[in-house]
């Protein structure tokens, strides 16, 4: 072997012989754990973006706030505030969604409060950054350091319900929702906003859907959630109500009916109740809304939206006559026992069947389809209604308390006659020489839950207000 070859066999010997021992030193032994680089502070977080980056796409930006303690065109960083609104103090970005990637980057450890503490201190700007995040559009970190996208989401959330309502108000309607899915989330955010804002803001959204859209029920039910919530705190009343029926489209104007007597709001089913006859669609959705158990029909609805159901029972259509003798039946009316009866000569099986079952949910008797048995029963109430309870009532006015007891419990063993018994409690309530009968009555004006029951124990105890 020449000496040339000699030397470089050597030197590729101690090549070899070098890496090894660098790689030995390098690769971690079993049981180290390689350091991982340190998150970044929350405020190198907010830092404004380099101007020499290429901004990104952002949404229709918001009036800038200006901050008082700006200077050399720097922002200012606000301390994290935990405030459901906008700090009084903000900043402003040049980028703001581009800000909020950097937020979100190297965020790993940090709560979704952290991250929602960071976001809000960028300022009103990452209002529409903050609405695309929530509908999941543009990328977002993904890597080691990155939130999960469950927690990133709960921070935008979090975030996004600290500024004020009308703020996110114009992010939801300037926000252009490419799909159907992206309305449904818009539509419930707005509902989320409160007062008439919210109602104005949901209404304006559900109008991008079509009648198809509104007839799935994926996209109905958020459409009614919305309106459910932004109804029960609203103001909204009588006189906004039919004009509102009027302008909607029918599917939404159907929708609203339905949020309105499921909002848990006692006005909704009155409301609802008075706007019959504007349509006969319209109607059937309105009494099938009041017939449904949950609709607190009971409790809500007054002598006016009672007389309306029960001039639904003549409509020529069977669908609406149903649905009117379930909606009293749900309202456990008793002053209409007697069209009830009546209804049991209905033309249609169904209706007949409807008027049946709101018979025996109202009386507790089940004298079957049989309009002669029920028309014996009627003619006996209506003798009790003449005779016994005006002779019980002259007798629970009385100066003996104990005469005046059994002939108030007397009164109240008869549950089909209880709503027209609320009118002659009335001067016992205000003035019984017997303590005990007025607390009695009192207890019993509650268990009839009736409106006109309910309005009557208010009035006693707020001088003043009326009933229906």
């Amino acid at each position: 072997m020449s000496s040339r070859r000699l030397q470089l066999a050597w030197s590729a010997l101690v090549g070899a012989s070098a890496f090894t021992a660098l790689a030995i030193v390098a690769v971690p032994r079993k049981g180290e754990s390689v350091p991982k680089p340190a998150p970044r502070p929350l405020a190198e977080l907010v830092a404004p973006p380099p101007v020499e980056d290429e901004p990104m796409r952002d949404s229709a930006p918001l009036p800038a706030v200006e901050s008082a303690e700006r200077s050399a065109g720097e922002p200012v960083l606000v301390a994290p505030v935990h405030a459901r609104r906008v700090p009084a103090a903000v900043t402003t970005v040049p980028d703001a969604r581009r800000a909020l990637v950097d937020v979100l980057e190297g965020a790993r450890g940090l709560a979704p409060s952290a991250l929602a503490d960071a976001a809000v201190a960028l300022g009103p700007e990452l209002v529409p950054s903050l609405l695309e995040g929530i509908l999941g559009r543009g990328q977002w970190p993904e890597g080691e350091h990155a939130p999960t996208g469950d927690l990133r989401v709960e921070a935008l959330r979090d975030a996004w319900s600290r500024y004020e309502p009308a703020l996110r108000a114009r992010a939801l309607v300037e926000c252009s929702a490419a799909t159907r899915d992206e309305r449904r989330v818009l539509v419930e955010l707005a509902g989320e906003l409160g007062g008439e804002l919210a109602l104005r803001t949901v209404l304006r959204l559900a109008r991008e859907f079509d009648g198809a859209d509104l007839a799935r029920a994926f996209v109905c039910e958020p459409v009614e959630r919305a309106l459910a919530l932004a109804l029960g705190s609203s103001r909204a009343g009588e006189r906004q109500l039919e004009p509102m029926l009027e302008e909607l489209p029918a599917p939404l104007a159907s929708a609203l009916v339905r949020a309105w007597s499921l909002s848990g709001d006692m006005r909704g089913p009155a409301l609802a109740a008075r706007a019959l006859g504007h349509d006969a669609a319209l109607d059937l959705e309105i009494l099938t809304a009041l017939a449904q158990p949950a609709c607190p029909a009971r409790a809500a609805l007054g002598e006016r939206a009672l007389e309306g159901l029960r001039g639904s029972l003549r409509h020529a259509d069977p669908r609406l006559r149903r649905c009117a003798a379930a909606a009293l039946g749900n309202a456990r009316d008793t002053r209409s026992v007697e069209v009830l009866v009546a209804t049991l000569e209905d033309v249609d099986a169904l209706v007949r069947g409807a008027a049946r079952e709101s018979l025996r949910a109202i009386t507790g008797r089940d004298l079957g389809g049989d309009a002669q048995a029920w028309d014996s029963w009627s003619a006996e109430r209506r003798e009790w209604l003449e005779v016994v309870q005006p002779r019980e009532l002259e007798r629970s006015r009385g100066s003996d308390c104990g005469a005046a007891m059994e002939a108030l419990e007397a009164l109240l063993a008869r549950a089909d006659t209880r709503d027209e018994l609320v009118s002659g409690l009335a001067p016992l309530l205000e003035g019984s020489a017997c303590e005990n009968v007025a607390e009695r009555v009192r207890s019993a004006l509650l268990d009839i839950g009736s409106a006109r029951a309910l309005a009557l124990a208010q009035r006693v105890e707020k001088p003043g207000v009326g009933t229906d």
